[in-house]
């Protein structure tokens, strides 16, 4: 497995390993998967695996009630497994536009990075120094130019709010960032 991101756990104890093999600063789509890892004999150690689903530049996933939301920017995806074979047949894109275009420039790293479940059952996203330009959803848009910080929306996406954004301190030069 190579450049492993973020993992989530079902209850049964199958482990989701989000993988971007492009690493942070690679471009070439398709290269980002969502691997699912059982132990089927019970000794501790994966057994099987089976891709779960295919997506550029993953960077957080989170499993709920038969349900993983994938941060891959600039989109944030809810998955199901409906059939229970391991992969993902059903799909819904919740959130897009969560980054600016410097994803294109440079890359997955200082974009919106790792997603987790609050104990409000929000799902919140860190927002790294791209910012978030302008996020789309089914029924809601917003526009913020601030970076660093957090955004957060209900599981559906459709209540979502920006917390703690304009958190980075930017400087033109690059020995003196922040």
């Amino acid at each position: 497995m190579n450049y492993p991101v973020a993992i989530a756990c079902e209850p049964g104890g199958a482990v989701y390993v989000a993988v971007d093999e492009q690493g942070s600063l690679g471009r070439t789509p398709g290269g980002g998967k969502i691997l699912r890892c059982v132990d089927k004999d019970g000794t501790g150690k994966l057994s099987d695996f089976t891709v779960f689903a295919k997506v550029d530049h993953p960077r957080g996933v989170v499993y709920r009630d038969g349900k993983v939301w994938v941060m891959h920017p600039p989109t944030l995806t809810v998955f199901e497994d409906t059939d229970g074979d391991g992969i993902a047949d059903k799909q819904e894109v919740l959130v897009t536009g969560l980054t600016s275009d410097q994803i294109t420039l440079r890359g997955g790293d200082h974009t919106t990075n790792g997603v987790r479940m609050g104990i409000d059952g929000w799902l919140y996203i860190g927002v790294g120094d791209y910012g978030i330009k302008e996020a789309r959803g089914k029924t809601a848009r917003r526009s913020c130019s601030a970076a660093a910080g957090s955004f957060a929306c209900a599981p559906t996406a459709t209540t979502w709010r920006s917390t703690a954004l304009g958190c980075a301190t930017r400087s033109t030069s690059p020995s003196t960032r922040s």
